[in-house]
């Protein structure tokens, strides 16, 4: 079923973190972009995607900073509206 007003994501991380999530089109382009805070285990997140148009977007979520030693460490997902 596709997102109506919220895209609700539980998010499971080994300690306390913050971490940029973004909403991004099909033309790669960043529609949503939040700043939250995430706490060690599972922080339930939700993105407001009701302003978005109906079609096809990427979760994406970067935490900062990056792992010691490597880029930025981000996972994504995709989902409809």
């Amino acid at each position: 079923m596709p997102a109506q007003d919220n895209l609700n994501v539980i998010i499971a991380v080994g300690k306390d973190t913050e971490a940029q999530i973004e909403a991004v089109n099909v033309l790669g382009q960043t529609v949503i972009s939040e700043q939250v805070q995430l706490q060690k285990g599972y922080t339930e997140v939700k993105l407001n995607v009701q302003p978005l148009a109906a079609g096809t977007y990427l979760f994406r979520v970067t935490l900062i900073p990056p792992s010691l030693g490597g880029g930025a460490e981000h996972k994504q997902k995709m989902f409809m509206k």
